[in-house]
């Protein structure tokens, strides 16, 4: 089987949710793929079943592209949440 990922989900509360655990458990999804994908090689990674289907470095690179967007969210959020409870 490839790759396990078996940790329990996160909780979707971004605002309540410390930035730095945000970060933590995004560091630990880039370790688990990097164990579970890192041995393939350039061929491999870049590899499609068909014309459709997306290779393992175009899914990579969306989940890198979306974990990127996922920090500056929960930033903004978690700097709006500060805000509002000086207010």
């Amino acid at each position: 089987m490839i790759g396990t990922f078996d940790r329990a989900p996160m909780p979707t509360n971004y605002v309540t949710i410390p930035l730095a655990d945000i970060r933590t458990e995004l560091q630990a999804v880039a370790d688990d793929v990097q164990a579970t994908f890192g041995p393939l090689d350039m061929r491999q990674l870049n590899w499609r079943p068909d014309a459709k289907s997306w290779s393992v470095a175009q899914v990579l690179d969306h989940l890198m592209s979306s974990n990127r967007h996922m920090i500056d969210a929960a930033a903004a959020a978690s700097i709006m949440w500060r805000f509002e409870l000086m207010r």
